[in-house]
């Protein structure tokens, strides 16, 4: 339709130009905007650049922050709190390169306002790459549970969960059951139980069980990178005897399931082609930052804060390093 048959929205009557921008009903004489504005004040601008500078601890502070600006540190977390969920609600996440995958998967739990939540955190790397790419994280309530892994696990898409070939993680009975039930490989942390021994029994000068905890730690190590048959079931009968002889009902317990799943300790060394990490640092590395990041905003309130803060970090990370198999020192 011509503009000389466009009709009034008021009276349906023929139109005619009043001025360069405005039209004028010839009924009613009702004038209107061509091109009308947007109603109300400008929206402020998101500051994407100052999340991340604030994401990465480059501010000593946000009064200090809130200061240089010349601004109120409650309108510096306003416009924060803004630009993190346009961050979360709008750009997509990135998608892992196609090829077999490696699943870094681990868990923090959190107290909010009496109540006990978990965050699960997973990571896809590809057999030949530096970096793993994260996944959205997501949080469920009680603590980290085997329901929790496995309804996590499988909000993963078929499609891609069918290239997945070994996941790496603290041993968790989820996520170990929910890899065997798919006929995936497993690898257990090789730090998570170092440390695990270095908690019953101590490296330290000062610790009383320091030549004990010294033992099993280079026994350990030896499981961990040996190649040969005889010294392996040498250092595990070692081993066992030690779990016989210690004192402690919680050392007896680790070396028990450290024993028990052996095997599991030692697929990135049974597999080198797959370039599987023996540790889950890369995702560890990931979740403290989070945390020193939690820290300084001295807690979240709510549940949805929680989610958006911790959805916000992981997207604007998107990858972190992981080198693959590297011996523990």
């Amino acid at each position: 339709m011509m503009n000389k048959h466009a009709k009034s929205p008021c009276c349906w009557a023929p139109v005619r130009r009043y001025g360069q921008r405005r039209r004028q009903c010839r009924q009613c004489h009702q004038t209107w905007s061509v091109r009308k504005k947007k109603r109300g004040r400008d929206r402020k601008r998101l500051w994407p650049e100052t999340l991340v500078k604030y994401f990465n601890g480059d501010f000593v502070s946000l009064a200090r922050e809130a200061k240089r600006r010349r601004l109120h540190e409650s309108s510096l977390r306003r416009r924060l709190r803004q630009t993190a969920t346009q961050l979360v609600t709008h750009p997509r996440w990135p998608t892992p390169r196609p090829g077999p995958i490696i699943v870094l998967a681990d868990a923090i739990v959190k107290r909010i306002r009496g109540r006990w939540y978990s965050g699960y955190f997973v990571a896809m790397k590809g057999v030949t790459e530096t970096t793993a790419t994260l996944l959205p994280p997501v949080i469920l309530p009680d603590r980290e549970s085997h329901r929790g892994w496995q309804r996590v696990l499988n909000s993963i898409p078929d499609q891609l969960w069918r290239k997945v070939v070994a996941t790496v993680s603290d041993g968790h009975r989820g996520i170990v059951d929910y890899a065997h039930a798919t006929k995936v490989k497993v690898q257990r942390c090789q730090a998570h139980l170092l440390m695990a021994i270095e908690g019953r029994r101590s490296t330290s000068q000062w610790s009383r069980h320091r030549p004990e905890g010294q033992q099993l730690r280079t026994l350990a190590k030896i499981i961990f990178q040996t190649q040969e048959a005889t010294e392996l079931v040498r250092t595990l009968a070692t081993v066992e005897e030690l779990g016989w002889q210690t004192k402690s009902v919680q050392l007896k317990k680790i070396i028990s399931g450290f024993l028990s799943a052996v095997g599991e300790y030692r697929t990135c060394l049974n597999y080198p082609e797959l370039n599987i990490p023996a540790t889950n640092n890369a995702l560890e590395s990931f979740i403290s930052q989070w945390q020193e990041l939690a820290h300084r905003a001295h807690g979240f309130a709510s549940v949805s804060a929680w989610q958006i803060w911790l959805t916000a970090f992981a997207k604007t990370k998107k990858k972190i390093t992981c080198n693959g198999f590297h011996p523990q020192n």
